[in-house]
């Protein structure tokens, strides 16, 4: 298996984002502290055991970097982030994929939800699908087309008929922005699609590969990494890393070069 990398470059003429998988840094003890401010606002013991589980936790992977990843984490994480920093989403994932095939390998990265709507029922995580698509329809956008929603649009809501306690819901920024930042899924190209309608989790497998059909929304395992992206002035120092790389890549190039001429000339 090829060497994976943690960071990449999403780079666009107007602007520099970057995408980089997080360090584990005090995340998972702020995101236990989250976590138990929602709890305590739940009085149903049933109900709190359930949205606990949904929650679970983060963890610190062998290579350092956050460990863990399902879309109900994520909506919570992204909460806690700094200011400058969103959970990556397909079209930024997309250009750091293609800018660089090893970013992310061997790893899954959940970056959005997909909502397939149809004349009838919902038919994988209705209460959820029907939670996210009012919100949706509130805001004008037309349900007729899948719809690719970016985890920093949404916040969660503890709601007792939802199995895992939870839905997700358009935040307030989110609603003021929908029409601008929530994309048809069409608009990219899937290694796998859902058959049903419904509210599926859109991510990038280990493989490399673009799913959009995952049901599952509470699972999670420590081959999940969080990846933000970040601009403006806090991309400047991830950029400038980038920048130092390549740098040292040139010159090792360059020196590896000089020393095969040489040898050849002898």
């Amino acid at each position: 298996m090829a060497k994976t990398s943690y960071i990449a470059s999403a780079m666009k003429p107007e602007e520099v984002p970057v995408c980089t998988a997080l360090d584990v840094g005090s995340y998972p003890l702020q995101y236990l502290e989250k976590v138990k401010s929602i709890l305590g606002d739940i009085k149903s013991e049933e109900l709190k055991r359930r949205v606990e589980n949904t929650l679970g936790s983060f963890e610190s992977g062998a290579d350092g970097k956050l460990a863990q990843s399902s879309p109900y984490k994520l909506v919570v994480l992204q909460e806690i982030l700094p200011k400058g920093k969103v959970i990556a989403f397909r079209p930024r994932l997309q250009i750091a994929k293609k800018g660089d095939p090893n970013f992310m390998n061997g790893f899954y990265v959940d970056f959005g939800l997909n909502l397939v709507s149809s004349s009838e029922d919902y038919k994988v995580n209705q209460i959820p699908s029907e939670a996210l698509a009012s919100d949706l329809k509130q805001t004008g956008i037309d349900l007729k087309d899948a719809k690719l929603i970016p985890y920093w649009a949404l916040t969660k809501e503890v709601v007792e008929g939802s199995s895992t306690g939870l839905v997700f819901r358009l935040s307030n920024e989110g609603k003021d922005i929908a029409k601008d930042i929530i994309l048809n899924t069409s608009d990219f190209e899937w290694n796998y699609q859902p058959s049903n309608s419904g509210l599926f989790r859109a991510y990038l497998n280990s493989s490399g590969n673009w799913y959009a059909s995952d049901g599952n929304l509470a699972d999670s395992n420590d081959c999940g990494r969080v990846v933000v992206e970040t601009t403006g002035e806090a991309s400047a120092s991830q950029f400038e890393v980038l920048r130092k790389k390549s740098e040292e890549l040139f010159a090792r190039q360059t020196v590896e070069r000089k020393n095969l001429a040489d040898k050849l000339l002898r």
